[in-house]
């Protein structure tokens, strides 16, 4: 898991400098998922064994499945295929790997501060039109709108996953 931990930090690092000195856009370092795929990367580096990260990672899963399936009819080509669907299915699963995974622990408090970051990173840096436009709901769905459904995601998510892990006693105070 380190060696792959690895490999996806230095591949972040090398977009990193690809879109920040080459290309000057830098928009994209502001998404989601490359948050995501960074703390997915320093995740595997520590072996699931950060709690805080181990939360931080886990907690976006919902949004990331929506985001999927909400992926599928706008793929009109291989690279929109690996980019859209299966690069955020791809986040899913690791996700649902780090819920479902009965030796993993959670903290509740780690939770509830990640609920924060990801609320704080998005209305921040990341932007709620942007994540209509990749979605292609930019005419159904208003700007305000997605940021409740959004807030509302992660929100669900923070409880289920509070729910699940100390159905199983892997939840840390």
């Amino acid at each position: 898991m380190q060696i792959i931990g690895w490999v996806l930090l230095a591949s972040c690092i090398y977009r990193w400098i690809v879109y920040f000195f080459i290309y000057e856009y830098y928009m994209s370092l502001t998404h989601t998922t490359y948050l995501t795929l960074i703390l997915i990367s320093l995740t595997c580096i520590n072996k699931f064994e950060s709690v805080l990260l181990n939360s931080t990672t886990s907690l976006s899963f919902l949004l990331f499945a929506v985001v999927s399936i909400l992926f599928i009819p706008l793929t009109t080509d291989t690279l929109s295929f690996i980019n859209g669907f299966l690069l955020h299915f791809a986040i899913v699963v690791f996700q649902f790997y780090l819920i479902l995974n009965k030796r993993i622990a959670l903290s509740k408090r780690y939770l509830l501060w990640s609920f924060l970051l990801y609320l704080i990173f998005i209305s921040s840096f990341d932007s709620f039109a942007r994540i209509n436009a990749a979605i292609g709901m930019t005419d159904e769905l208003p700007e305000i709108q997605t940021t409740v459904i959004i807030f509302y995601i992660f929100g669900i998510s923070t409880i289920l996953l509070y729910i699940y892990k100390k159905k199983f006693g892997i939840l840390l105070p």
